[in-house]
């Protein structure tokens, strides 16, 4: 194997986390429900408490995983009406 294809591989699966945005049309019960059904091993206390996080803060840290499941997830959300953004971890999170 040559030293590019090593150098694509490791980018392609590398580690991503996603973050919920607080907005102001989407309900509590809602975003509850979404996150629940649709991130991996997600209770709905859970995403009770990223909801009240995110309401809070302006933003939460939700997944993080790997490039191709991360924004299978991230798709998944963004279809039901949710804003999450992603990121490299150890950057600034820009909205």
């Amino acid at each position: 194997m040559s030293m590019s294809t090593l150098k694509r591989k490791r980018k392609y699966k590398r580690k991503i986390e996603l973050y919920l945005v607080n907005d102001s049309f989407n309900t509590f019960e809602y975003i509850i429900e979404v996150l629940s059904n649709t991130l991996p091993e997600c209770s709905p206390i859970r995403a009770e408490q990223m909801a009240y996080i995110t309401n809070d803060r302006e933003t939460c840290h939700i997944f993080t995983g790997k490039t191709p499941e991360v924004y299978y997830v991230q798709s998944l959300l963004i279809k039901r009406g949710l804003h999450v953004i992603s990121r490299k971890p150890g950057k600034d999170l820009v909205n």
